[in-house]
């Protein structure tokens, strides 16, 4: 599942006479550096040419990356600029891929913005019982408030924000963490979770696990 906002329709015939628009969308994926070693990330926004990458490890300017992202697949790049929860890398293609890039970003936008307005239809309650486990990727468990719940997601405040693009477990629900807001955060179901039960079958899951 993804998170995605336009920025701009992308328009690649004028491609060599400005830069690239850019598309908000959280992609999981890895980054690998030259000594080899593989770290954990998740896209910020991306443009055929570009982007903002979120990760805890974050790469000097200058240095060379080989990037993956879902549904994109490989990249390859230089760390342009660095900052608090990140990195932007500019991306070695040629004009040809930068097209492909560029449809392929399109083609996600569409599909999901498309999504993302249905789901916004879900009814969204606020739960009698807000308690709730939150299990991370690594296991560590915290105690979170549950704000509101529809059958596409849970909005939860705790003070632990979990990285855009993580998935966790909320009570029985594996979700994909898609917005950070103060003191809180949005998560969105998995395929398998979605729609499985009304969103007050979900709270007693939730409350009783």
């Amino acid at each position: 599942m993804t998170f995605m906002q336009s920025s701009a329709p992308l328009n690649v015939s004028e491609g060599e006479r400005r830069r690239f628009s850019r598309v908000r969308i959280a992609l999981a994926g890895r980054f690998m550096l030259a000594d080899g070693t593989e770290h954990t990330c998740c896209s910020i926004d991306i443009s055929p040419g570009s982007a903002a990458i979120s990760a805890d490890i974050r790469p000097p300017r200058g240095t060379r990356i080989i990037l993956y992202l879902d549904r994109l697949g490989r990249l390859e790049g230089e760390v342009q600029r660095v900052f608090d929860d990140g990195f932007a890398i500019s991306f070695s293609v040629s004009d040809a891929k930068k097209r492909r890039l560029a449809e392929d970003l399109t083609w996600l936008a569409n599909r999901d913005l498309a999504d993302f307005a249905n789901k916004r239809l879900s009814a969204r309650v606020e739960p009698a019982q807000q308690s709730a486990t939150m299990v991370l990727e690594d296991g560590t468990l915290r105690g979170v408030t549950l704000i509101d719940v529809s059958l596409s997601g849970l909005g939860v405040r705790s003070e632990l924000l979990p990285p855009i693009g993580s998935v966790i477990r909320i009570g029985v629900n594996r979700g994909r963490v898609v917005r950070h807001f103060e003191g809180g955060f949005g998560l969105s179901f998995a395929q398998d979770d979605a729609g499985r039960a009304s969103p007050s079958e979900k709270i007693t899951s939730n409350a009783m696990d």
